[in-house]
C-alpha cells in the first residue's frame, strides 16, 4: 500500500487495484464480444454486426493473454484474497469462478486452433501472430468448430448467472460482497451487522433488513429477521458489546452500546 492508501495487492477485506483492472477491464471486452456474437448469430451481413466482428479475433486473443495474467495475479494473491463462505453457496461461488477461468482460456484458444486449422495465419490489429501456412488441418478445424461455439455461450450463461448472484449480495442479503470490488483501501469493511436483542441473546441482523415474527419473550417492538434472508453468525456475547460476524468475512466486530458507556462512566 502506498503513501496514499492505495492497495495493490489483494487483502481480506476486499481486492486491490490491479485484480479490479484486470477484472472490470476484461468484463468491457467480454461485453463487447458477446455483443458481436449476438449479432452475428442474428444477422451475418448487417453492417453493425461486420463493426463488431471485426475485432472479434484480435479481442479473443487480448482476452487470452489477460485471463492468463489474471491467472497468474489470482494464484500468487490467493492467500490474501477474502475467503469464500463456509456453506453451500460459497462452494458453489468458488465452482463458478473456477468454471469461468477456465472457458476464458478455452475459448479463445480454441478458436485459435481453428485459425491456424485453416492456414490462413493470424493477425492482431494488423499484427503478425501466426503465419500463413497454406494447408489446412481437419483435426484442428474440427476441434474449433466443436467446441468455440457452445463453450462461448456457455460463459455467456456462467456469467449472466454471476451478475445476478453480485446483485441478491448487494441487494437482498446486503452482505457487502459487491463491494470487494469497489473499494481501494486496505481500511475498507464488509458491512457491519449489529446487535438488535438485549446483551446475551446472541441474536444479530443487519440494520437495513426489515423483520418479521417476534421472538418468545421478546417485546412486541424487537421482531426476528426473516430466517431465508438471516446470514449473520456471532452472538452479543458480553453486556454491552455486539460479538456479530459480518456475512462473507472473517472479522468479528464489537460496537459498544449505550447503556455500557453509561455503567463506565458512573
Amino acid at each position: 500500500m502506498d503513501s496514499t492508501g492505495t492497495c495493490w495487492q489483494d487483502s481480506p477485506h476486499g481486492y486491490g487495484v490491479v485484480s479490479r483492472c484486470l477484472h472490470w477491464g476484461m468484463a468491457t471486452l467480454f461485453a463487447w464480444q458477446f455483443v458481436g456474437a449476438i449479432l452475428h448469430a442474428w444477422d451475418r451481413e448487417a453492417a453493425v454486426t461486420r463493426w463488431f466482428w471485426s475485432s472479434h479475433g484480435s479481442l479473443g486473443a487480448m482476452l487470452l493473454v489477460l485471463a492468463l495474467l489474471r491467472g497468474i495475479w489470482g494464484l500468487a494473491n490467493s492467500r490474501r484474497r477474502p475467503p469464500a463462505d463456509p456453506n453451500i453457496w460459497g462452494r458453489l461461488s468458488s465452482a463458478g469462478h473456477l468454471a469461468l477461468y477456465a472457458l476464458m482460456v478455452i475459448v479463445p484458444f480454441v478458436a485459435m486452433l481453428r485459425t491456424y486449422g485453416r492456414g490462413k495465419g493470424f493477425a492482431v490489429f494488423g499484427v503478425p501472430v501466426l503465419e500463413a501456412s497454406g494447408q489446412e488441418i481437419p483435426s484442428l478445424m474440427a476441434v474449433g468448430n466443436a467446441l468455440h461455439g457452445w463453450t462461448g455461450w456457455l460463459m455467456l450463461a456462467l456469467i449472466a448467472g454471476h451478475v445476478v448472484m453480485v446483485a441478491v449480495h448487494q441487494y437482498v442479503w446486503r452482505d457487502g460482497v459487491a463491494g470487494r470490488f469497489s473499494r481501494t483501501r486496505r481500511t475498507a469493511r464488509p458491512r457491519r451487522w449489529r446487535c438488535r436483542w438485549p446483551p446475551g441473546s446472541g441474536r444479530c441482523r443487519p440494520p437495513a433488513i426489515r423483520s418479521r415474527g417476534a421472538r418468545a419473550g421478546a417485546p412486541a417492538s424487537v421482531r426476528e429477521p426473516s430466517s431465508w434472508l438471516f446470514r449473520g453468525a456471532g452472538a452479543c456475547r458480553a453486556p454491552g458489546s455486539c460479538g456479530c460476524l459480518a456475512a462473507g468475512s472473517n472479522s468479528r466486530w464489537r460496537r459498544n452500546q449505550p447503556h455500557s458507556r453509561a455503567r463506565s462512566t458512573r
